[in-house]
């Protein structure tokens, strides 16, 4: 019947008839929901590329067709070719489609999915070109008061800076002119949003501008962090080896 609302429980009875009559009714032992396909998704927009992927995100349909929606299936194609091929699958409202050609143009949609199938496609507003995003890097400071550390001697200092930039930054730290490498006093951590500069048991000559350089094909840029190392030095630990001592007292 086409007269059922979506979304509404039914009960069915079924009768078999011939020429001798109609038979015993069968109904139905569970309500049967009377359903259709979603709405298209609301639109679909890339909102992230890489050199080989491209990140999808869309809002849900305005009607679920009478039945929960299942998932999403995403789809695409090269610009200019007339065949979509299916491109992943997602309960989630964001997807990423990897392992896509590099400097390549592709167009995206989507499909909601209930019981009753797949709904019309929702396409992308405009086709991307997958590439990595050009974007000079950076780092923010406003962790450390004043971009001035000091510490005593002795003690432990760390530099921690969040830092971005597409591609992810070529990241060196320095010391006045000298380049700082890992030693069993300095480590330094980096990943693509943060680098971490740790160094123990300072010392005066710790003390000085630290110069951070984040450098990718978009530009190159450089930060200065102040350490200031304060204190006496700490006692000395022998032996101690006296190698040579002279004295001229008392002479007119």
């Amino acid at each position: 019947s086409s007269d059922l609302a979506e979304g509404v429980p039914y009960f069915f009875r079924v009768a078999a008839q011939n020429e001798y009559g109609v038979g015993e009714p069968y109904e139905t032992p569970d309500p049967i929901v009377a359903t259709e396909e979603p709405a298209p998704p609301k639109r679909l927009d890339v909102v992230d590329t890489s050199k080989s992927s491209a990140t999808l995100a869309w809002l849900k349909p305005d009607h679920d067709g009478g039945s929960r929606i299942t998932g999403y299936l995403l789809e695409m194609k090269q610009k200019g070719s007339d065949h979509w091929i299916e491109a992943g699958m997602t309960k989630h409202l964001t997807y990423t489609v990897e392992n896509l050609t590099e400097n390549t143009e592709y167009e995206f949609r989507v499909r909601a999915k209930n019981d009753a199938g797949f709904s019309e496609p929702r396409e992308a507003f405009s086709s991307v070109i997958i590439k990595e995003p050009q974007i000079e890097p950076t780092a923010d400071l406003s962790g450390i008061t004043r971009q001035l550390i000091t510490c005593k001697t002795g003690n432990k200092f760390t530099i921690d800076v969040p830092i971005s930039g597409r591609p992810a930054p070529k990241v060196s730290w320095k010391l006045e002119e000298m380049r700082l490498k890992e030693t069993d006093r300095v480590s330094i951590k980096t990943t693509k949003d943060r680098t971490t500069l740790h160094v123990k048991d300072s010392m005066r000559g710790d003390s000085g501008k630290y110069y951070l350089t984040l450098e990718n094909t978009a530009g190159l840029k450089t930060f200065t962090v102040t350490v200031n190392v304060i204190g006496r030095p700490g006692p000395v630990t022998g032996p101690v080896e006296i190698s040579s001592v002279s004295a001229e007292i008392g002479r007119a």
